[in-house]
């Protein structure tokens, strides 16, 4: 089970006993037919498992600049970025702490794959996640969006819960 703990991306970073918090961000790219892209990694931690697109800030870059240039990079597309969900990560990497911001938006252009970031992309429905080995707490990442849209399209309203903060109609 995901251990992570939300919060909207409005509201300041969740604060850390570790100083030096990791951060990366990811991207939830969903085509016509309400399945969502996701790209096989080359390298790294996940290596030959499927995870949503992204990657980590460079220098001062914002989470929405960074996600806007990984898109670009590994698998070629113009994407537009809209906040999504933000999160610190305790759970995918044992003894780190990593900061992670979800975007979806509207994706376009032509599809073209970094190889050395990329080995191939799918687009998956919610019935296919079991069907694909997924790094990191992305399969509950993409059940727990699937369970707020019914399916994969609309951005929903948080909410709070119990001193944390969910996404309307999740189970927390």
């Amino acid at each position: 089970m995901c251990r992570s703990r939300v919060r909207p991306p409005s509201l300041a970073p969740f604060p850390s006993s570790n100083s030096i918090m990791k951060k990366v961000c990811r991207a939830i790219i969903v085509n016509e037919e309400g399945k969502v892209l996701l790209g096989k990694r080359e390298h790294g931690m996940g290596v030959n498992q499927y995870a949503l697109i992204g990657g980590k800030p460079d220098g001062d870059e914002t989470f929405a600049e960074a996600i806007v240039r990984e898109v670009k990079e590994e698998i070629g597309l113009d994407f537009n970025p809209k906040s999504y969900l933000q999160l610190i990560d305790d759970y995918s990497v044992p003894g780190e702490e990593w900061l992670v911001e979800y975007f979806t938006g509207d994706a376009g252009g032509d599809l073209i794959l970094r190889e050395d970031e990329v080995l191939d992309v799918v687009f998956v429905s919610k019935e296919d996640l079991d069907s694909f080995p997924i790094a990191f707490n992305h399969r509950e990442i993409l059940e727990d969006f699937s369970l707020r849209n019914n399916y994969f399209p609309t951005i929903p309203n948080i909410r709070e819960y119990n001193g944390a903060y969910c996404l309307t109609g999740s189970h927390c």
